[in-house]
């Protein structure tokens, strides 16, 4: 799918969302306008040259978007969700990670209106405490079959009913100002 990886592991759903092919077009074109920059100043500012590729590398890596990953324990009720960028996977850097110790009672597509773009969706996983956890914390574009098929499954995997458990929120619809001329 599309939207995020699914795995089982034994009683375990891990549920992952791996950065889009456009965060990495977004990092390669500041590493090429750092290696454009390094090639056009003069040999005399070689310091300035150096500056400019590192910033400009650096810049990109930050834009690349982060992983996300939530994880379903059937046998203890646990929900686990973390982010990790590239910095923090490449160093070795801890991670906040959210543990929630509920068992999760519906499952709801949210549909949102992103602006001057389209609609996009999350899957929220409601809690029996009340509470509720996105699967991840950004929106994303697409059909909302494939969101669809990812609540189905994740109902599969705990043995939930898809007809009851699994609900649509519609994307609002926008408020329009009206104009007067």
């Amino acid at each position: 799918m599309v939207y995020v990886g699914t795995e089982i592991r034994g009683d375990e759903l891990v549920l992952t969302r791996h950065p889009q092919l456009r965060s990495f077009v977004v990092a390669l074109g500041c590493f090429m306008l750092g290696l454009w920059l390094f090639l056009r100043w003069p040999d005399e500012a070689l310091w300035r040259q150096c500056v400019a590729l590192i910033g400009f590398v650096t810049l990109g890596v930050f834009c690349i978007e982060d992983t996300q990953e939530c994880s379903v324990k059937k046998s203890n009720d646990r929900l686990t969700t973390r982010r990790y960028g590239l910095f923090s996977r490449t160093f070795g850097l801890q991670t906040p990670v959210k543990v929630f110790s509920c068992a999760v009672t519906d499952i709801t597509v949210v549909g949102e209106r992103l602006r001057y773009f389209a609609d996009g969706h999350l899957i929220r996983l409601d809690l029996e405490d009340g509470s509720d956890v996105l699967v991840t914390e950004t929106c994303t574009l697409g059909p909302r079959a494939e969101h669809e098929a990812v609540a189905d499954e994740i109902c599969r995997f705990l043995g939930l009913n898809p007809e009851t458990n699994v609900s649509i929120e519609a994307v609002p619809e926008k408020s329009r100002k009206q104009h007067k001329d």
